[in-house]
């Protein structure tokens, strides 16, 4: 393998799997593959000492350095980022049809003065360079207007109550600027997905890449700024609705005079429809504790209930909660921890659908490590039931009244009721041993279920938390 191959093959290994990559590192690999001949250039050095050309000294052939010689009248594409390209060489004769094709001029690469694109225009832009002109002629025919809108940079406009005006060229600083108008502590509450995680958080993401569109805002939180101007705008507007912010919030675009146009967009027009047309944002609450969101919900009722079970199985517990709960059967509510890992191993994205960290994974008694699912949207619903059907469930929502399974009592003579709560049981506070596990604890709580059993909830003295039915055969009392 030749050097300028493994400086490539490092390069593809690193993107491979998500490795850290910082762009002093990545341009340095690539100065280094500058050092070493292509097989064209080889070809071409080869071509030169068998005419008497060679230019080599001491026998080792000089490569030109970088950057290239733009006074050629030669155009050639290269990689400038892992998304974009670069048109290098003598572009000033071209730069009305670079610019045409949708190409921005950055005056210092390492190449020297270039035309950036996007990297799927890289066929359009070799097209051109091989003396295709008529990619431009759909451009030429567009309205002036639209034209500068289309090769212009678009940035968004915030003016707040106090006539103050933020309209920073770097659009991440006016989202951040939005946030700690709002308050950081406030915006989180909204639960503004980015990246897989809220908008505001208080710890770095574990990918790399978001990691470093991270921005500190104080008291150890984090905002992410790693998405499209489009996605900024929509998060800036949802903080300014939900907040009652009362912010005039205008998307403009930047022409080649840096001056600003407003694209007349404004967060006014949007407000009913944002709202009408926002995701249920409900939370819900099991067993009198505090308000979770949807995906935490499932996350907690699945942790609760292993705590309550500790003997249980993993099979046992697949039947408690079914894969058919959710329409992805695949990753169901609960997967071993081993079989996500071979997934995350072969795509990175598959651990921001589970909740992965060290903390979230739950470990059944037999050393099975078993993670849950996070992505829900419509499929809540099911599991809602399930939890209703186990455990007291409350609702942010007003309206929220528990569902009750006409199944659960049928011809038991036990009225429909929701799970009661048996808060003057004498026995709250008495010590107990636990059969067949042989654990010692206090009774902290008696509740009755739907179908009427009454269950006694045991805190351990090794901090675990068990919940058994009210049965002689199941618990000893050995202190009143």
């Amino acid at each position: 393998m030749k050097e300028r191959e493994e400086l490539e093959l490092i390069l593809n290994l690193i993107r491979k799997y998500n490795l850290p990559l910082s762009p002093i590192l990545e341009y340095s690999i690539k100065e280094k593959m500058e050092e070493y001949p292509s097989d064209e250039q080889s070809n071409t050095i080869d071509n030169d000492k068998v005419a008497g050309n060679d230019t080599s000294v001491q026998g080792k052939q000089t490569i030109p350095e970088t950057p290239v010689d733009v006074s050629s009248n030669e155009l050639r594409i290269v990689d400038y980022g892992e998304r974009t390209i670069a048109v290098v060489g003598n572009t000033k004769p071209h730069k009305d049809a670079l610019k045409s094709i949708g190409g921005y001029f950055v005056f210092r690469t390492q190449w020297g003065p270039a035309w950036v694109f996007r990297d799927k225009k890289r066929d359009i832009v070799q097209a051109y360079i091989d003396g295709d002109t008529s990619v431009i002629t759909r451009v030429e025919d567009e309205p002036e207007e639209q034209r500068k809108k289309r090769t212009s940079r678009f940035i968004i406009r915030v003016e707040y109550p106090d006539g103050r005006v933020f309209d920073s060229n770097l659009v991440w600083e006016t989202l951040v600027d939005v946030v700690k108008y709002a308050g950081p502590e406030n915006v989180a509450r909204l639960n503004i997905l980015c990246m897989g995680d809220n908008l505001i958080s208080p710890r770095l993401n574990e990918n790399p890449l978001y990691r470093s569109a991270q921005k500190e805002i104080g008291n150890g939180l984090y905002v992410c700024t790693y998405s499209s101007t489009d996605i900024k705008f929509k998060q800036i507007v949802r903080i300014n609705i939900d907040c009652h912010l009362g912010l005039k919030v205008e998307k403009v675009y930047v022409d080649e005079n840096g001056e600003q146009h407003s694209d007349n967009i404004s967060s006014v027009f949007s407000m009913d429809g944002l709202k009408s047309g926002s995701r249920d944002r409900t939370k819900y609450s099991f067993e009198g504790g505090q308000m979770l969101s949807k995906r935490r919900f499932v996350f907690e009722v699945v942790k609760y209930y292993v705590r309550c079970h500790p003997q249980i199985s993993y099979e046992s517990l697949i039947r408690v909660f079914p894969a058919t709960l959710h329409s992805n059967k695949t990753n169901g509510v609960i997967k071993r921890y081993n079989d996500v890992a071979k997934q995350v191993a072969i795509n990175p994205d598959v651990r921001n659908r589970f909740f992965m960290k060290n903390d979230e994974v739950i470990v059944l008694s037999n050393g099975m490590k078993v993670v849950v699912h996070n992505q829900w949207g419509d499929d809540f619903d099911k599991f809602l039931n399930v939890a209703e059907s186990l455990y007291t469930v409350k609702s942010s929502d007003e309206s929220y009244v528990q569902s009750v399974s006409p199944s659960s009592n049928k011809d038991d003579g036990k009225p429909l009721v929701n799970l009661i709560e048996s808060k003057e049981d004498k026995r709250i506070g008495y010590t107990v041993r636990l059969f067949p596990s042989q654990l010692k604890g206090e009774i902290v709580r008696v509740r009755v279920d739907r179908k009427g059993i009454k269950k006694l909830i045991v805190k351990t003295f090794n901090g675990d938390v068990v919940e058994v039915n009210d049965l002689p055969y199941l618990y000893e009392v050995l202190k009143r």
